[in-house]
């Protein structure tokens, strides 16, 4: 592609203001790529493929874009622009597009733009809700590289933070269900369910229903069950999460249940 090759070439060409102005017009435009890709991933069905193929055609520039942001985030507008941009959707395409270390530079840097951003018109509120954001997929990440107690760590200070807002219950629920899942791989089954179950109840209230997650949760439900003893609950659990993966036409969900 010549693409590279002339942004190289015009790199070279500009003075350093000019550099980072036209740098930071490519990294916006890509970290809204990555927002769109997410909400087309969280929508569903056919929908959901073109998320995904979306990124996959533009992952080497929204990965550098996110590198960009990552190394230039002691500029005032950088992260006021990573703060007033926080995308769950494009989160949850991260997660599962991404290696745990991308993704704990990623929301390490986005954390602190939601800490140090003084923009006027960031609400107190908004700035609570993307660090707690931030906070659930660090958890998640570090549950992917099995650090537990970090996991339940990074949830339960999102969830002060989001107790403080009261605004945003699919945040809320995530953040329950990394909860759980990380008290089940520590082997306490009894949190571990009622973390889920919680999130359950949150989750099917939100809109619209993040099927997959879902199809996951109840999966763990029934590994906590199944922990405890209780197999009929498990077995139940378990065809709900078969059948609800069944419903978001996620293959690798309905091959994990």
């Amino acid at each position: 592609s010549l693409q590279p090759l002339v942004r190289d070439f015009a790199d070279v060409q500009l003075s350093d203001s000019e550099r980072l102005a036209t740098q930071s017009l490519y990294a916006f435009h890509y970290l809204h790529v990555l927002r769109e890709a997410g909400r087309r991933y969280l929508q569903g069905d056919k929908v959901s493929s073109d998320g995904l193929n979306l990124f996959d055609v533009e992952r080497s520039n929204i990965r550098a874009s996110q590198s960009w942001f990552e190394n230039n985030i002691g500029e005032k507008f950088v992260c006021a622009a990573l703060s007033s941009n926080f995308s769950y959707a494009g989160s949850r395409l991260l997660a599962l597009k991404q290696t745990p270390q991308e993704r704990i530079k990623w929301h390490e840097a986005t954390l602190t733009a939601a800490k140090t951003t003084t923009d006027i018109d960031q609400e107190p509120s908004k700035r609570n809700l993307v660090e707690a954001g931030n906070l659930i997929f660090l958890a998640n990440a570090y549950r992917d590289l099995g650090s537990y107690d970090k996991t339940i760590s990074y949830c339960e200070e999102a969830l002060s933070i989001s107790a403080l807002v009261n605004d945003d219950a699919r945040l809320e629920s995530t953040a329950l269900g990394y909860l759980g899942i990380a008290h089940y791989y520590k082997g306490h089954y009894e949190e571990a369910a009622t973390h889920v179950q919680k999130a359950l109840g949150i989750s099917q209230k939100t809109q619209p229903v993040d099927r997959e997650t879902e199809a996951e949760l109840l999966r763990y439900l029934g590994h906590a069950y199944r922990g405890l003893g209780d197999y009929d609950q498990a077995i139940q659990q378990y065809e709900l999460s078969l059948e609800t993966a069944r419903q978001s036409g996620d293959l690798s969900a309905e091959n994990n249940a």
